[in-house]
């Protein structure tokens, strides 16, 4: 990971944290990212919110004319 990437997961994980006391039982977070920190990501969330929450990833892919598909 390089310098600005780190900077970056630092800065989500006292986010995350400070979510995670604020989040209510039944609470939902939801986080845009590139798909190349996905796996990044996934490891943070679940360091820090419990193995096994994370229920769904889409993603969505722009084609060229600029319409936007979502998948899950």
């Amino acid at each position: 990971m390089t310098l600005n990437i780190q900077n970056g997961f630092t800065f989500m994980y006292k986010r995350l944290v400070l979510a995670k006391d604020l989040l209510a039982e039944t609470g939902v977070i939801f986080i845009s990212i590139d798909d190349n920190e996905q796996a990044h990501l996934k490891l943070l969330c679940d360091e820090i919110l419990g193995k096994g929450i994370l229920l769904v990833t889409t993603f969505g892919i722009k084609n060229l004319l600029g319409a936007t598909t979502i998948k899950t």
